[in-house]
C-alpha cells in the first residue's frame, strides 16, 4: 500500500529543500500528488543529501483510519513499517556499523532493510506467511485455513545434507514444501542486494537479522543461513526500552523478534526515533488543523468577553453618573 523512493538531491541551499523534493516527489510517485498522502525525511549520508519519499493513496489510507475509528479509538499518528524498524534498531543497535541486513517476514509482504550506520535503503518484497500457507493448500488440495493450520502447528523448514531423512514422511513433506515456497526469497533478496549494491552505492550486508511471525517457523534461521552464507541471528530490539518488573522475560525474549514495529513507533511517541514519516489521515489532519486553531478562538473568544465587560463597566459608570447627576438636582 505504501510507495518508498530514496533520491539523491543535487547540491542546494537548505531554503530550497521542500520546493525540490515536492518535485521530485512528481516525478516519481505514480499518481498524482492531489490523490496521495506523502512526506519526507532526508538522510544522513557521506558528502550528499539523499531523501526517502513515502507516499500512500489518501484514500486507502482514510479506509485504515474509520478501521481504527470504529472500534472508538483514535488515530495519533501513522508510520510505515520499515522506517519503525529501522529506529528500533537504531535505538538496540548502537555502535554497529557494519552492514546489516534486517528481514521481516511478514504476513504477505517481507521488508528487505539494508542498514550500514546512519543510511539505510529498503524495499518490500510481495513474498510471506501467505506465500508458504497458499503453497500448502496448493500441495495438499486442503481449505487455505486447513493449510494455516498444518503450517502453524507442525511445520517447519526443511535443511540440506538430508535433513528431512531424519524426519517422518508426513513431516518432511510438509517441510519440503514449505522450503520451496520460502525459496523464492534468497534470489529476491541477492536481486535486491545488487541492485543497493550498484544504484545506492552501498556495500553487502555482513550479519542478518530475522524479526516478523513468519521467521517463527523451525530452522528458519538455519535456512537463511544456508543460503546467504552469513551469520543470521534474530532481531532483539527490546535492548531499547526498559522492561517493568511484572513482564515475563523469557516470553519477552522468545517474541521480541516480533515487536520491532510496536518499540520503533514508540520511540517515535516519545521524540526519541531518528526517522520521522508521518502519514496523515484526511480527518486526523482537518482535526489537527482544528487543535492548532484553539489558541485563536479562546483568544478571540477572550477578547469578546471581555470587550463585553468593558461595555458592561462603562455602562455602569454612565448609570451612576447619571444617578449622581439627578440626585444633585
Amino acid at each position: 500500500s505504501v510507495f518508498t523512493r530514496f533520491v539523491k538531491l543535487p547540491p542546494l541551499d537548505d531554503d530550497n529543500i521542500e520546493q525540490l523534493v515536492t518535485f521530485e516527489a512528481q516525478q516519481h510517485v505514480p499518481f498524482p500528488l492531489s490523490e496521495v498522502v506523502w512526506d519526507y525525511e532526508i538522510l544522513e549520508s557521506a558528502g550528499e543529501k539523499e531523501v526517502v519519499i513515502v507516499a500512500m493513496k489518501a484514500d486507502a489510507l482514510d479506509e485504515l483510519n474509520e478501521s481504527v475509528t470504529d472500534t472508538g479509538l483514535s488515530t495519533a499518528e501513522v508510520d510505515v513499517a520499515p522506517m519503525a524498524l529501522y529506529n528500533a534498531f537504531r535505538a538496540a543497535y548502537k555502535g554497529v556499523d557494519e552492514p546489516v541486513l534486517l528481514i521481516d517476514i511478514g504476513a504477505k509482504t517481507t521488508d528487505l532493510l539494508y542498514i550500514e550506520g546512519k543510511r539505510f535503503f529498503t524495499r518490500s518484497v510481495n513474498r510471506g506467511g501467505v506465500s508458504i500457507t497458499s503453497a500448502i493448500a496448493k500441495e495438499y488440495g486442503v481449505p487455505f485455513a486447513e493449510a494455516e493450520g498444518h503450517k502453524t502447528h507442525g511445520g517447519l523448514v526443511a535443511l540440506g545434507g538430508g535433513h528431512t531423512g531424519q524426519l517422518d514422511e508426513t513431516t518432511a513433506a510438509l517441510a519440503t514444501t514449505i522450503r520451496n515456497a520460502l525459496g523464492q526469497l534468497p534470489a529476491e533478496i541477492a536481486r535486491t542486494t545488487n541492485y543497493y549494491r550498484s544504484q545506492q552505492g552501498g556495500n553487502a550486508p555482513k550479519r542478518i537479522l530475522l524479526a516478523g511471525g513468519g521467521a517463527n517457523l523451525p530452522y528458519t534461521k538455519e535456512f537463511f543461513e544456508e543460503k546467504l552464507h552469513l551469520p543470521v541471528e534474530f532481531f532483539n530490539p527490546v535492548a531499547a526500552v526498559s522492561v517493568g518488573k511484572g513482564v515475563d522475560t523469557d516470553k519477552l525474549g522468545r517474541d521480541a523478534h516480533l515487536m520491532g514495529e510496536l518499540i520503533g513507533l514508540g520511540l517515535r511517541a516519545t521524540g526519541k526515533s531518528v526517522v520521522n514519516i508521518d502519514l496523515v489521515p484526511t480527518k486526523v489532519q482537518a482535526a489537527r488543523a482544528a487543535e492548532k486553531q484553539k489558541p485563536f478562538f479562546i483568544g478571540a473568544a477572550a477578547l469578546f468577553l471581555g470587550g463585553l465587560a468593558a461595555w458592561a463597566g462603562l455602562g455602569t459608570m454612565a448609570a451612576s453618573k447619571a444617578a449622581e447627576a439627578a440626585a444633585g438636582k
